[in-house]
């Protein structure tokens, strides 16, 4: 049986509805053993996220050695920017969006005060992209009925654009 998310920073709207969203491993991104260094790119009045994760390897296409302090990461434990340690990274946000088929999403509004609403660590898939939710969970096999039980119960949310 379909039922809605309600977790705080999850969207009706969600790929991951329909399986078509990616998320990372967020233990990796802070505290002990951390190997992704999140970085805010702000678009205007939207937040977006690129993620540098640390490795050993010191050549390759994708990696990249930065100098502390090169790069500024965000602390979510901290709420502050800090200067990324001296390494070697790779810029897995280029690497995942390189293919053209997988896009990262922006934050929700509210994300300073609500770690869940960040949405760093979530892609989704964007090949065939359908205009509305409703089109989108079509594809998968719930009917606009299924929807309506439940929860998405007006045609402004199952019009709603999917992501």
């Amino acid at each position: 049986m379909l039922q809605r998310m309600t977790k705080s920073g999850t969207s009706r709207y969600s790929f991951h509805y329909c399986g078509r969203a990616v998320d990372i491993n967020q233990a990796l991104g802070g505290g002990n053993g951390q190997r992704y260094f999140i970085v805010k790119e702000a678009s205007g009045q939207q937040m977006y996220w690129r993620i540098y994760c640390k490795t050993a390897n010191s050549s390759g296409a994708h990696i990249k050695a930065l100098t502390k302090g090169q790069v500024k990461y965000y602390s979510f434990f901290n709420g502050k920017d800090i200067d990324i340690p001296a390494g070697n990274y790779v810029d897995l946000t280029t690497l995942i969006e390189s293919s053209g088929k997988f896009e990262r999403i922006k934050a929700q509004s509210g994300w300073e005060k609500d770690y869940n609403k960040t949405e760093w660590w979530h892609f989704q898939y964007i090949v065939a992209k359908q205009a509305t939710f409703l089109d989108e969970m079509e594809l998968i096999g719930y009917s606009e009925q299924q929807l309506r039980i439940a929860g998405w119960s007006n045609d402004a949310m199952l019009d709603h654009p999917p992501g």
